[in-house]
C-alpha cells in the first residue's frame, strides 16, 4: 500500500519509498519535461562492466542529467551508494548510462550486493 500516496518499490522484501521533489529553472526557455526511471540491476559485478537494458526511448539524443542508484548486500545489512568513490582506488565503483544502456563497472568483486537500483533522470520534449 503507498504511503502517503508515494510509489512504493520492494527488493527482496524491504520496501523503498521514492520521495522527490525537483525544481528545474532553465537559463532559457524550454518544452522539456523531467522524467526518473527507476532501473532494476540485479547483482553487482566481479570486477567487470554489467549492462542492463534502461527501456528509455529517446525522441532524438538523449539528454540524462542525472544517474544514481544504491546496492544492497546478500544480508541486507549494508548500502552502497553509486557511483561509489573510495581512497582505494581499485574499490570505486564506476556508474554510467548510455542511449540504451546502464552500466556498472568494479575493479574488484562486487558480485555480494545482489540487489541494486539505479535511478535515471531524464529530459524529454
Amino acid at each position: 500500500m503507498p504511503l502517503l500516496g508515494l510509489p512504493l518499490i520492494t527488493i527482496g522484501g524491504v520496501i523503498l519509498c521514492f520521495i522527490a521533489l525537483v525544481y528545474c529553472f532553465p537559463s532559457e526557455p524550454s518544452s522539456d519535461h523531467l522524467y526518473r526511471k527507476a532501473v532494476y540491476f540485479g547483482a553487482l559485478p566481479n570486477a567487470a562492466t554489467k549492462s542492463v537494458a534502461h527501456g528509455v526511448k529517446f525522441n532524438g539524443h538523449p539528454k540524462i542529467v542525472h544517474i544514481y542508484g544504491v546496492a544492497r548486500d546478500k544480508e541486507g545489512g549494508i548500502f552502497l551508494p553509486l557511483p561509489y568513490s573510495s581512497l582505494t582506488l581499485n574499490q570505486n565503483v564506476s556508474l554510467y548510462a548510455t542511449a540504451f544502456d546502464v552500466c556498472i563497472k568494479t575493479n574488484e568483486d562486487y558480485s555480494e550486493y545482489t540487489d541494486t537500483l539505479v535511478v535515471i533522470e531524464y529530459l524529454e520534449s
